[in-house]
C-alpha cells in the first residue's frame, strides 16, 4: 500500500498524503465506527490527545495545518491512487 490521502469530508481538498504506519497509528488510536469506516472527526483536544498518544511530528504538523483556523474537522482516508 502506498501514500494515503487524507481528505477533508466538508469540501473534498486533499489535506495531507501520510505514510501507512501513520494511518495505522490513527486507526488504532481514533474510534472507528465499523471495519470500513473511513472518517475520523478531530478537534484541537484530539490533536493534543494524539500527541500524548505518541504521534509522528509530521503527522500532527500536517493535520494542525489542515485544520488551520477550525476548530474542528471531519476528514477521511483513501489511497492516493485512487
Amino acid at each position: 500500500m502506498g501514500p494515503i490521502r487524507l481528505i477533508d469530508v466538508q469540501d473534498g481538498r486533499e489535506l495531507a498524503r501520510i505514510e501507512r504506519a501513520d494511518l495505522d497509528f490513527l486507526i488504532d488510536v481514533l474510534e472507528e465506527e465499523s471495519s470500513t469506516d473511513h472518517d475520523y472527526f478531530v478537534d484541537r483536544d484530539t490533536l493534543d490527545y494524539l500527541a500524548e498518544r505518541g504521534a509522528e511530528a509530521a503527522l500532527l504538523s500536517a493535520l494542525r495545518h489542515a485544520m488551520g483556523a477550525r476548530e474542528e474537522m471531519e476528514f477521511r482516508w483513501e489511497l492516493a491512487d485512487q
